[in-house]
């Protein structure tokens, strides 16, 4: 079975989009964390077929953002430890954000951007999912 990694610490989207998975596609489709490192443990352990990622989450557990690199998001950090350990899985990182640095960082990582405050984000972002369940 087809499943989810939501990664985003704000309770109404998980609200808002597991109501939606589970109406469309029968429910426990999805893993759910409010942090990155809960998300690269079940990422270890579990199979996925994408991940939803915000970039203004916490990193959680003993995560820290290296101290010789620019300042960064928490959640670019989160995107390239997730692509150390698995290159090819889709990710799409659904946030508010919609800077043209972070917008290349998420592409260099080869994920996806939707900006949650775009008019059809919603839409855009059940496109996606239905790509990668159906």
């Amino acid at each position: 079975m087809k499943r989810i990694l939501i990664a985003d610490e704000e309770k109404w989207f998980l609200e808002a989009i597991t109501d939606r998975l589970d109406a469309e596609f029968g429910a426990n489709r999805y893993d759910f964390v409010r942090n990155g490192y809960d998300a690269l443990q079940l990422l270890e352990q579990n199979q996925y077929s994408m991940i939803i990622l915000d970039m203004m989450m916490p990193l959680g557990g003993n995560l820290q953002l290296p101290k010789h690199d620019p300042p960064m998001m928490f959640g670019v950090y989160i995107l390239q430890l997730i692509r150390k350990q698995n290159k090819t899985i889709p990710i799409i990182c659904y946030t508010i954000l919609d800077d043209n640095l972070i917008k290349k960082q998420i592409k260099q990582s080869n994920a996806i951007h939707i900006c949650k405050l775009d008019d059809d984000a919603y839409a855009e972002l059940f496109d996606y999912i239905n790509k990668y369940l159906s």
